[in-house]
């Protein structure tokens, strides 16, 4: 039977660090494992993604403990960026037929205006400045009401965008620390 042990770059201490001229660097981390006996994959996770495959070495201190196989796991060639790309596509989509309705009532409420500016008092009687005036009112209503709801609407699709930004932004820093490696231990004894 495997047993299977996760560890995480970034949750251990660095042991040291030498510094090459071309650009490179090495660092040696230490990491305390308790093995199973039998066979045991030992996980370490969130590695840097520049991690050089063919510098990787580990070594083991400890009795009855066979180093097998050490794998290296590239960062996944993700999709997250193309569906970041693709949720702030929908949500401006959504905006923007927002904003277009927007506009329609904006026009409505020009032609309003611009209708009871033309009226005069001495053009027309007191019953159908009445009537206009209870209309115009019931219109004028309807059309603040429907233009605050989808002002409303554009504010919570700009919200969204915003945590869409913020959640492609912490993706993409994640992505720093992308690599795995698997070192495969062979053990007697726990």
């Amino acid at each position: 039977m495997t047993s299977t042990i996760e560890l995480k770059a970034t949750q251990s201490k660095v042991h040291a660090v030498t510094v090459f001229q071309a650009d490179r660097a090495e660092v040696v981390r230490l990491f305390k494992v308790d093995l199973k006996s039998g066979q045991n994959e030992v996980d370490i996770s969130q590695l840097p993604t520049v991690l050089d495959e063919d510098s990787i070495r580990v070594d083991g201190v400890g009795s009855n403990a066979i180093i097998s196989d050490v794998i290296y796991h590239p960062p996944t060639s993700s999709d997250s960026d193309r569906k970041h790309e693709e949720a702030v596509k929908e949500l401006q989509q959504a905006k923007s037929v927002l904003e277009q309705e927007l506009a329609i009532y904006k026009k409505q409420e020009d032609i309003l205006q611009a209708y009871s500016e033309t009226l005069k008092g001495a053009d027309t009687d007191g019953a159908k400045l009445s009537d206009f005036l209870d209309i115009y009112a019931k219109r004028q209503t309807g059309i603040d009401g429907k233009v605050r709801e989808l002002k409303e609407q554009v504010n919570e699709i700009d919200e969204k965008i915003t945590k869409e930004g913020e959640l492609w932004s912490a993706d993409k820093e994640g992505k720093k620390r992308a690599a795995r490696v698997t070192v495969v231990v062979s053990a007697e004894h726990d």
